[in-house]
């Protein structure tokens, strides 16, 4: 089974000969047909007690101590009004069981963008072994789509890994620092040599080198896309990638990995944890254990890998609500919460998606 170092390269590559914790289903499988009839809850503007909560766009509240979701009393057995913190409750429209979500965790993974074709997918690009396994509602979400849209194209990135300037990543780190990560560093594999890394690259592999993988959304997505001739693009260029990381001042890669390696059991029990909130679609939960990671507890990287990008992203997406096909946007979910995220820097009225769970 390859490294996990090599996990990640190969994400960069496009390639897939991983092998994974456990049998993979294809979208195009029959049930995943039969998953697929899902349909688009929508919801009146939501009201707030007090606590925390913050409205972010048209009544969709999606971090916050307390909620209530209006209900129908059609279908209901007689109930209305609105569900309180821990109830759920469910309406059935044109025999679907569109479930209304437990108010203290909504499920805003997988959202619709109002009146339009698009949805938005909140992803993770890679999962925790053994055991993880793609959630049938990611697996619904891909079998409603006719084209899908991507951050970035991984194998245009690769390049960019490797410092063209002549710079040695060992003069730009602190000694215990370098030698802690060039004793995890692979000596063979699609990952220059450490020395040759830029330092942004070599603090986004690192947390890589202590973690247990298999592909995640993206790299099975990809594939199942090419093998049944779906659409997609990306919202990116290997370039601006490189030049929002590029952004990020050493002091701040250098005190990033001097804490990665001071645990390194962390990243694994880190990644676990966010796998766990993600497939629930607990975002409050997902955000609150990925900022306390070294990468996105330091506001200037967060800066750089989420706010900056989010906010490039618009114009091609503001292009793609006018598709008149059912388009999937797939990012990763930490962009979708947070400050300046997507979906503040959109401004645009948003549903939550209903799925057969």
């Amino acid at each position: 089974m390859p490294s996990s170092a090599d996990l990640v390269a190969s994400r960069c590559e496009g390639e897939s000969a991983v092998a994974r914790s456990g049998p993979y289903q294809p979208v195009s499988h029959r049930r995943i047909g039969e998953l697929s009839g899902c349909a688009l809850g929508r919801h009146a503007p939501v009201t707030k007690d007090r606590g925390s909560a913050r409205k972010i766009h048209s009544g969709l509240v999606f971090i916050g101590n307390k909620r209530s979701f209006p209900i129908s009393n059609k279908n209901t057995g007689g109930k209305s009004g609105f569900c309180s913190q821990y109830e759920r409750s469910a309406s059935v429209t044109h025999g679907v069981i569109l479930a209304i979500p437990t108010c203290d965790q909504a499920p805003t993974m997988y959202l619709q963008i109002r009146g339009t074709n698009v949805r938005l997918l909140g992803s993770m690009h890679l999962f925790p072994a053994p055991g993880a396994q793609m959630p049938s509602w990611a697996l619904q979400a891909y079998a409603w789509s006719e084209c899908l849209i991507f951050e970035s194209d991984p194998p245009t990135i690769l390049p960019f890994l490797k410092s063209t300037n002549g710079t040695v990543l060992a003069n730009m780190l602190p000694t215990d620092v370098w030698t802690e990560l060039q004793a995890a560093w692979p000596t063979n594999g699609r990952l220059p040599p450490l020395s040759e890394m830029r330092p942004w690259a070599a603090l986004m592999v690192a947390p890589s080198l202590y973690q247990h993988l298999v592909e995640g959304v993206e790299p099975q997505f990809l594939r199942s896309a090419n093998e049944q001739s779906k659409s997609y693009r990306f919202l990116e260029t290997a370039q601006e990638v490189v030049t929002a990381f590029e952004s990020v001042a050493l002091a701040e890669i250098q005190t990033a990995l001097n804490c990665i390696m001071s645990d390194s059991a962390e990243p694994q029990r880190m990644l676990v944890r966010m796998y766990n909130a993600w497939q629930r679609r607990d975002i409050e939960a997902l955000y609150k254990v990925a900022g306390r990671s070294p990468i996105l507890s330091s506001s200037a990287i967060r800066s750089a890998v989420l706010e900056s990008r989010n906010l490039a992203w618009v114009p091609s997406l503001l292009a793609a609500i006018e598709s008149p096909k059912r388009t999937l946007v797939v990012i990763g979910a930490l962009h979708l919460c947070g400050p300046s995220n997507l979906l503040e820097c959109l401004g645009l009225p948003l549903d939550l998606v209903a799925t057969l769970d």
